[in-house]
């Protein structure tokens, strides 16, 4: 019967047109943050300082790296005194606590995270950069140096809002504790995990947990119109595997059908052509679905009627390596080994690949399935180093999330605030046991020329930008 099926099309594409129209902007009133009164100079000196010490951190720290290290705890304490002698203060080998107790003790404290440890940088890239990266310049409108972005910023803007608010008088009624560790770039072992053991220890229970993760992404999210503040509501875990091939080795003028070399090259391209699943779905979904309020018509119709049209969305998101990870458990070939001359057939071949886990997967399944893809007896996989198994997934609504979506929003009006997954690792995941409400958002602004600077060339943070994390912090404690 034609005139059914047309029917059937036509309510159909009613219901389709129907979502597209519910699935709209939210209408949110948002009061701006008044500025907070503060000495520009000041708090950008006090940072400036915290980059002059070069704090680099390595798996086999020797006595000059230690100095360094106890050097910036010192410098932490001689800044804020303050914090130091009006807070409950302690000082870890790899982690500083302040805690600043709430009126009201019955109420879960907010737990705020940073680290202050810093990558090394390239001395090949030294005369790349604007000004030395341990200089701590600051110039044109920026504080510049290692450590600005990526988390110094954050633990000195974390402290300058609690500085703030003690020095002011304000008494909250909600527990303070912030927790700065001095090994994150590392994994975070030795500072966050021992740290989150002593808090588990103890009982506690945050209300909310933030750590760093995502910022406000300016120019970046090109699919809306306005600046998206991205806030972590999990991570990806991490498994990295060796793949190792022995044969026999000998004279290069007889060799066999195929090599060591060879045979794990195969094993490579099997793993290259053949990706983790990929699907859309968890932290992801919940983020687009939120940018889609904030699009075009037809943008907004492809995704807010998912359950058809996912599968073109998904072959569109695969295209660009930024999206594709947000899909897909990712698999990444970083170091290959084998030989010795042009002349020998190497007797041994080695290649190490770093797969960065999908909330939705498990270290054991992701590397089944890579033993499966690879289906080669004489390709030998070992695990090696730390791995560790994705984040729980946090709620996207509730107290704790409507309260921090609204601090972001009065801090930086006119921003989308949308949930998404974090694609590297935090040391948030060490305290993700303690409560649900775990977060990763740090008041950064980034734009495309910026994320770059991250690990690499020319990190450094404008002053307004400083000013304005400052604010975030003392409003998210005060507002609670």
């Amino acid at each position: 019967m034609p005139g059914v099926g047309l029917l059937l099309l036509l309510l159909l594409a009613a219901a389709m047109l129907a979502r597209t129209a519910l699935h709209a902007p939210r209408a949110v009133e948002v009061r701006a943050a008044p500025a907070l009164e503060l000495d520009p100079r000041r708090v950008t000196q006090r940072l400036a300082r915290a980059v002059r010490v070069p704090s680099v951190v390595t798996t086999e720290p020797d006595a000059l790296e230690r100095g360094r290290m106890a050097r910036m705890v010192d410098l932490v304490e001689e800044s804020f005194p303050p914090l130091v002698a009006g807070l409950d203060y302690e000082r870890h080998e790899h982690c500083l606590v302040f805690r600043w107790r709430g009126s009201a003790p019955e109420l879960a404290p907010i737990l705020l995270l940073a680290h202050l440890d810093v990558v090394p940088v390239d001395p090949a890239t030294e005369a790349d950069w604007s000004f030395p990266p341990f200089g701590g310049d600051v110039a044109a409108g920026f504080v510049w140096g290692r450590g600005t972005l990526d988390d110094k910023g954050s633990a000195f803007a974390i402290l300058e809002a609690l500085e703030h608010l003690v020095t002011r008088g304000v008494q909250p009624r909600r527990g303070v504790i912030v927790a700065l560790g001095l090994d994150e770039e590392i994994g975070g072992t030795a500072g966050a995990r021992a740290q989150a053991a002593r808090f588990a220890q103890e009982g506690l229970e945050p209300y909310l947990i933030l750590d760093e993760g995502y910022a406000v992404l300016e120019g970046i999210v090109d699919v809306v119109p306005h600046p998206v503040a991205v806030v972590g509501v999990a991570e990806k875990g991490s498994l990295t595997v060796e793949l190792r091939v022995e044969a026999e080795g000998g004279h290069s003028s007889m060799p066999e059908e195929q090599t060591s070399l060879g045979i794990l090259a195969s094993a490579i391209a099997a793993l290259e052509a053949a990706p983790q699943p990929a699907r859309l779905d968890g932290a992801p979904a919940y983020f687009l679905d939120e940018l889609a309020r904030e699009m075009n018509f037809g943008q907004r119709f492809l995704f807010a009627n998912r359950w058809l049209t996912e599968p073109l969305l998904r072959k569109v998101l695969l295209e660009e390596p930024g999206t594709a990870a947000l899909l897909r458990t990712t698999t990444a070939v970083t170091r290959a080994e084998a030989g010795v001359a042009a002349n020998v057939l190497p007797r041994s071949a080695r290649a190490t690949v770093n797969l960065r886990i999908h909330s939705r997967d498990s270290v054991d399944v992701v590397l089944e399935r890579v033993r499966r893809t690879i289906d080669d007896p004489r390709v030998e996989l070992e695990v090696v180093g730390e791995s560790f198994e994705p984040s729980p997934v946090s709620p996207h609504d509730g107290p704790a999330w409507e309260h921090l979506e609204a601090t972001i929003r009065a801090c930086y009006p006119g921003v989308v605030v949308a949930p998404s997954l974090v694609v590297g690792a935090t040391d948030a995941r060490h305290y993700a046991g303690l409560t649900s409400s775990v977060y990763r958002f740090n008041g950064l602004r980034l734009g495309p020329d910026d994320l770059p600077r991250i690990h690499g060339v020319d990190e450094r943070i404008s002053v307004e930008n400083y000013m304005e994390m400052i604010r975030f912090y003392a409003r998210l404690i005060e507002g609670a």
